[in-house]
């Protein structure tokens, strides 16, 4: 009889063999095994006919019997991925957290930086932490300066989400590199007064005066004896 497909017939068989896992017998009345199955396809079963296509999120090289998942940190929404060069980092600001997955499993955690690649939300580590004077909100792909009036000050044991209103009795200049990178802004210095959140010192108005460093509101700007 003649060999029928999903199998194959070497000289002198007294049956059909049916075709290996990995393998497909495309056609009847063949000797051996069409081959082995196709890349960017599996064959999972004896008897197969033709290879399944590699779904997304994993990759099939040259006789799969199942697919591959792409390793944690990657993605990838290729249907028939022959290799795991296929299977992309996860994009900076989110993070692949499984195996297999056709899309990040979700964004950065506020606070943090996700390089290219993370398989966390928060990833530990001195590159990974949002540096001072920065905030860094979820998802974030670079830190964001602290506007003036503001500061960071790390004191958080993570990465700062959001940036803190300059303290009373202090300023946070524009521009004032000192602003960005100290715990905290400078003294508001004698002659002025520093309300919370302020960017530059405010000077006593004529009339009054303040020998202390430090002022945080008008009332301590006193009359001129």
């Amino acid at each position: 009889g003649i060999c029928p497909a999903g199998y194959f017939c070497p000289r002198a068989s007294p049956h059909p063999l049916i075709c290996p896992s990995g393998y497909y017998c495309e056609r009847s009345g063949f000797e051996n095994v069409t081959g082995p199955c196709r890349a960017g396809f599996y064959c999972p079963d004896p008897g197969m006919l033709s290879g399944i296509l590699c779904p997304v999120g994993k990759y099939c090289p040259q006789g799969s019997i199942s697919p591959i998942p792409c390793p944690k940190g990657t993605a990838s929404i290729t249907l028939g991925a022959v290799d795991v060069g296929q299977c992309l980092s996860c994009p900076v600001g989110m993070y692949c957290a499984s195996l297999g997955i056709s899309e990040p499993t979700g964004i950065c955690q506020a606070g943090y930086l996700c390089p290219s690649g993370s398989v966390v939300s928060a990833p530990q580590g001195n590159q990974s932490m949002c540096p001072k004077g920065y905030f860094c909100p979820a998802g974030s792909q670079v830190p964001i300066p602290c506007p003036p009036g503001t500061y960071n000050d790390h004191d958080h044991g993570r990465g700062p989400s959001e940036c803190i209103p300059c303290p009373a009795g202090q300023f946070c200049a524009t521009g004032d590199p000192r602003s960005l990178t100290r715990d905290r802004g400078e003294i508001c210095p004698s002659g002025f007064y520093c309300p919370q959140g302020s960017s530059q010192p405010n000077a006593c108005p004529r009339g009054t005066f303040r020998q202390e460093t430090g002022g945080s509101n008008l009332d301590e700007c006193l009359p001129c004896p």
